[in-house]
């Protein structure tokens, strides 16, 4: 039962993320009257200069999809007297909390924005990395194959995440792109790039965090 219920709240904070992604990116278009692409765009820049009203339907699953997430962390199966469970589940709540906070941080705060977002990667990178210390240790103690396979998959992810970091050309500095084809005797127009690795890749720790259940249900079924 606790194992079932785990899979459902994990899948229903996924649903939710998607949701509110979809309809905060259908908000955005019609605000904006641009297309949102997290290859180049901020997470907060769904709310930006508007109110959590005038992204209603988006902003709400934002908040359901974390506060599911935390749930899921929250109540998986695990010994509580466990220093890797605890953490967890500590690094779980702070790094999800920043995650939703991000959606809505004023360009006023941009520093202290950037300060959490770097806590965020830090926690959810160990919270992964643990993860995967969970299964070899239980998986030295069975020798599960659910434990392996936690085991390779949080490995993975792990190094897929340090990898984003170690990007040469991650910075918090971008660079505004001439426009091409601009009429000389006019003035010059700029455009942010069409990729910019700090927001992809502060998308794709979010998306890590949320793909880590998968490690954490492989945990818990071994244990079941």
């Amino acid at each position: 039962m606790d194992l079932m219920y785990s899979i459902i709240i994990g899948a229903f904070a996924i649903f939710t993320l998607i949701f509110g992604l979809a309809f905060s990116m259908v908000n955005y278009q019609k605000r904006r009257k641009a297309p949102y692409a997290i290859r180049n765009m901020f997470p907060f820049e769904f709310n930006y200069q508007a109110h959590f009203v005038d992204n209603m339907l988006g902003n709400s699953f934002l908040m359901i999809s974390g506060l599911s997430l935390i749930l899921f962390y929250g109540t998986f199966k695990g010994s509580r007297t466990d220093g890797y469970t605890i953490f967890i589940l500590i690094a779980a709540i702070i790094s999800t909390l920043l995650v939703c906070a991000s959606y809505f941080v004023s360009t006023r705060l941009l520093k202290a924005w950037m300060l959490g977002m770097v806590l965020g990667y830090v926690l959810i990178f160990m919270l992964i990395a643990i993860t995967a210390c969970l299964h070899l240790k239980y998986f030295q103690q069975t020798h599960q194959t659910l434990n392996l396979i936690g085991l390779i998959f949080s490995i993975v992810l792990a190094v897929f995440v340090f990898a984003l970091a170690m990007n040469p050309k991650l910075s918090f500095r971008i660079k505004a792109k001439e426009k091409a084809n601009q009429d000389p005797n006019e003035e010059k127009k700029y455009e942010r790039p069409k990729w910019i690795p700090l927001t992809f890749s502060i998308w794709m720790v979010i998306f890590a965090l949320y793909i880590n259940e998968i490690g954490i249900i492989l945990f818990a079924a071994s244990i079941s």
